[in-house]
């Protein structure tokens, strides 16, 4: 609201999950305020998610960078113990620098729409902004960028591939386990039946 007092925003043009990142192994990434009680947290100055911190008291251990990217990076390299970014520019720096140590919550903090916004008053500015936006979206356009500049980010279910390599991680030790187990009982089997003999040999004598 007090963003509204500064700037005029054009409609939402998209949704953007906003959300905890943490080191892999660490710990499961916090999806509440609460959760995020206590843990060193690094956020983007001025940016929404640290509007979101300063509005639940997360200032203990509250460190502010630069940018998204930075606190990222303060994750990754672990001076810090959780960062608050937006999904798709956490998606798009872990892939971009190989941070395949970081983890990403499942469940996000908040959902932000985003909009353009302009210097309180420029009215004719938003309108042109506007316009522009709806004509994209008439032809398809708005559906096209959104595709190829944010469509690798999207949240998509496994590949078979994936699937299949992930069952063989659990299914090749049991059938090794199983297989070692079989063998065992079979081993003992015959040392019983091979007993059974002998025993059965003294006794006829």
């Amino acid at each position: 609201p007090a963003r509204v007092q500064e700037s005029d925003f054009s409609p939402p043009h998209s949704a953007i999950s906003c959300l905890a990142v943490v080191r892999q192994g660490a710990m499961t990434p916090p999806s509440t305020p609460v959760e995020l009680e206590g843990k060193r947290l690094v956020v983007e100055a001025g940016d929404r998610l640290h509007d979101y911190a300063l509005k639940h008291g997360l200032t203990n251990r509250l460190t502010t960078v630069v940018s998204q990217e930075v606190a990222l990076r303060e994750v990754a390299e672990g001076r810090q113990d959780c960062a608050l970014v937006c999904r798709m520019p956490a998606l798009y720096f872990i892939e971009r620098r190989g941070w395949t140590n970081l983890v990403l919550a499942n469940s996000p903090l908040f959902t932000d729409e985003y909009c353009y916004a302009v210097p309180k008053g420029h009215s004719a500015l938003l309108a042109q902004l506007s316009e522009g936006v709806n004509l994209l979206a008439a032809r398809g356009e708005h559906r096209r960028i959104h595709d190829k500049w944010l469509g690798p980010y999207r949240h998509s279910p496994p590949s078979w591939r994936v699937v299949l390599r992930y069952l063989a991680m659990v299914v090749v030790p049991l059938m090794g386990v199983l297989g070692i187990s079989l063998f065992w009982s079979w081993s003992l089997r015959r040392k019983v039946e091979s007993q059974t003999k002998e025993l059965r040999a003294l006794v006829k004598e």
